[in-house]
């Protein structure tokens, strides 16, 4: 750098070689801060404006299946049924807690399998084996609870069929691990 120490005098070339350093940082550090705020209100006033010249393929393929995903609606209205358990196990079924619950009760279930570990005493082996098969039923009431309320298209003959042997199945695996 060309500047020296003293007032009034003129500059001398190269006389504060240390001086560059901060030229070059000066300059280095405020054409990145320059460019990034350029950048940056450039980035965000087309994204204002439309931002889809800026989305890859997969982004854009997801946009619009998003939208299409929200503009659907639903193909049929569900019917209340005319009986009264087949309104009580319809009105569970379409509750607004409805899932959650069963969210929570299969978390609950999933974070009580993994809690099994090696060695455990026979007593609480027992008395997991009577919780997992609890469970179990819960699971069997639910699907029963679905087919009662959603009035399934399978004939009843079959949704029962295959109730008492999804019941079956459970109560074996159960009965072998009491």
């Amino acid at each position: 750098m060309d500047i020296r120490g003293s007032k009034g005098t003129q500059p001398a070339r190269d006389s504060s070689p240390l001086h560059s350093f901060y030229f070059i940082a000066f300059v280095c550090v405020g054409g990145f801060f320059i460019l990034r705020m350029f950048v940056g209100v450039f980035i965000d006033q087309f994204g204002l404006i439309s931002g889809s010249k800026l989305l890859t393929e997969r982004q854009k393929l997801l946009r619009d299946t998003n939208r299409i995903i929200q503009s659907m609606k639903p193909l049929h209205k569900l019917k209340v049924p005319p009986s009264r358990v087949q309104k009580f196990c319809f009105r569970i079924v379409t509750s607004p807690m409805y899932g959650p619950v069963i969210r929570g009760v299969v978390l609950v279930n999933y974070t009580w399998l993994s809690s099994h570990f090696a060695g455990q005493p026979p007593v609480l082996t027992a008395h997991r084996n009577r919780i997992e098969a609890s469970f179990a039923t819960f699971y069997v009431i639910d699907v029963l609870v679905k087919i009662i309320g959603l009035d399934v298209s399978l004939s009843s003959t079959v949704c029962l069929v295959i109730f008492i042997l999804v019941w079956d199945i459970i109560n074996c695996c159960c009965l072998i691990h009491l």
